[in-house]
């Protein structure tokens, strides 16, 4: 490690300088990886700031691939025994003991429109 890169990690910054850090990670599409190697930042540092000022991950492209589907459930049926997996594509999904069946079998419907 350089002597400078060890001195920017190991400055002290101000709560406002945090706080403009965290800002400026909150509009890019970095990981927090990236964004932080290049300002010479820890991320895990970043990650507590993050925690400490109460940001949440915006929906940039780090969550990009996530989609959420609404499903309705029409009336209850008999609870699911015991403990069920099912796996759709690259997704797992788990379900509990008790489980309505119908709210199962109306996700499944769901997820299998294109």
């Amino acid at each position: 490690m350089l002597a400078g890169e060890q001195a920017s990690s190991a400055m002290r910054r101000s709560r406002e300088q945090w706080v403009a850090l965290v800002s400026t990670f909150g509009k890019t599409s970095q990981s927090v990886e990236e964004f932080c190697e290049k300002r010479g930042v820890s991320p895990s540092r970043l990650r507590w700031w993050r925690w400490r000022l109460g940001e949440r991950p915006s929906s940039t492209s780090r969550s990009a691939g996530v989609k959420l589907l609404p499903v309705d459930v029409v009336e209850a049926g008999p609870p699911v025994a015991g403990n069920l997996v099912l796996t759709v594509a690259d997704v797992e999904l788990r379900f509990g003991e008790g489980v309505d069946v119908n709210y199962i079998a109306a996700l499944v419907h769901r997820l299998r429109r294109p």
